[in-house]
């Protein structure tokens, strides 16, 4: 999501752009885009908006993965994806936004998962987006 304004009761569409800065091929696992993600959005004051009833399962781990792949990103190369926050909070008034992301199921080099080495799960978090949502 560039920073901008939206209006209430449409899509609220997150784009990600993740990069590999390492110096190695490292491989990110793709569950689901609502997922692979932790998810913050909080008001101006900081307080976290209230969740979707899907929101609330996400938190609590009750899901489901929608697939099971990976995708190896060399060193500098990266993807987009996006998710569609208003999936997971519920977004009734209209106001000013920030939301943070940090991007789960990064399993390391493509040598240590082939050598089913301990995974030592890596995250990577997004700068601060902000966002309007009016009438």
């Amino acid at each position: 999501m560039k920073p901008g304004t939206l209006k209430l009761d449409t899509p609220v569409v997150l784009n990600f752009r993740l990069k590999n800065t390492s110096s190695v091929t490292m491989t990110a696992g793709r569950v689901g885009e609502e997922i692979d993600y932790d998810l913050t959005v909080t008001d101006m004051q900081g307080g976290e908006l209230p969740r979707t009833p899907r929101g609330e399962r996400l938190l609590r781990g009750e899901y489901a993965g929608i697939r099971g792949d990976g995708i190896d990103l060399k060193p500098g190369e990266e993807t987009e994806e996006s998710v569609n926050i208003a999936n997971i909070y519920q977004f009734t008034q209209p106001g000013t936004y920030l939301v943070r992301a940090m991007r789960h199921f990064i399993l390391g080099t493509v040598d240590e998962i082939r050598a089913h080495a301990r995974t030592i799960e890596k995250a990577a978090v997004s700068n601060v987006v902000q966002f309007t949502i009016t009438p």
